[in-house]
């Protein structure tokens, strides 16, 4: 039986297999006290290790070398193979050509969506004037 997540304010849904099965979690944090965070309602994900501690002599040793850069769309599709679960994932990873980028662009500062708004303060401020410039200079 499938376990269905809402994220992003219930807009969006993710596939997350039997109950107990993936390593998957999605953890929305606390948005109070951190204003970026709470600009970007951001959602992050947490792919758990089946044996990170081993023990050595008596004592509980965390293995802290386990590191692993596979992207999050390859390791669901690996393990849900492994799982044999019912459920593909509803959560992609989408690559955009570079050259879509000024659209881009325009059409989220158009819709209020700018470094302004999404890093509150400042810095925001001036992140969002250099971009404008960058892709002004990219459209000539």
């Amino acid at each position: 039986m499938a376990i269905r997540c809402s994220i992003l304010g219930g807009s969006a849904q993710v596939v997350v297999a039997r109950e107990g099965k993936l390593p998957l979690q999605l953890i929305r944090p606390p948005y109070n006290g951190n204003p970026n965070l709470a600009a970007q309602e951001g959602v992050f994900t947490l792919w758990t290790l089946t044996k990170p501690v081993h023990t050595e002599g008596g004592e509980w040793k965390f293995d802290i070398t386990l590191k692993d850069e596979t992207p999050l769309d390859q390791l669901l599709i690996k393990k849900l193979e492994e799982i044999k679960a019912d459920e593909q994932p509803c959560l992609y990873r989408i690559s955009l050509p570079r050259k879509a980028s000024v659209e881009i662009y325009e059409y989220l500062k158009q819709i209020g969506y700018t470094a302004a708004r999404l890093f509150p303060g400042y810095d925001g401020v001036t992140i969002a004037m250099k971009e404008d410039i960058a892709f002004e200079e990219m459209k000539s």
